[in-house]
């Protein structure tokens, strides 16, 4: 997140209240850069276009990131998208890169291990 701060893609302010932290607001510096990259992961996962390996990359991050829930808001339209993205995630890459599968199964298993603490 600091690093992102650092590149100016988001803001990060602290949440006070009577001088306790309550936590931090982080607020997307340029969302209108994003949108093409969310239209394309909405495209794949609601519509079943088939995604490219970009689309797909980004989609393996944000499901294993659990932030398919913040992205998509509507009920009907998030469940859609959960179980879309649990199918595209047993099929192999376009190009079958074994080290892209490597790759996202250690992300895996830090998730799974960060979660866990």
């Amino acid at each position: 997140m600091k690093h992102l701060e650092r590149i100016h893609c988001i803001s990060i302010e602290t949440i006070d209240w009577l001088g306790i932290k309550l936590g931090k607001l982080y607020r997307v510096n340029r969302c209108d850069s994003l949108k093409p990259m969310l239209t394309t992961i909405e495209r794949a996962l609601i519509y079943g276009r088939k995604p490219d390996i970009t689309t797909r990359l980004m989609i393996e991050l944000l499901g294993s990131s659990d932030l398919l829930e913040t992205v998509f808001k509507e009920k009907e339209i998030k469940n859609r998208a959960i179980n879309k993205y649990k199918k595209l995630t047993v099929q192999a890459f376009p190009q079958h890169d074994s080290t892209l599968t490597a790759l996202f199964k250690v992300q895996k298993k830090l998730l799974g291990r960060k979660k866990a603490a």
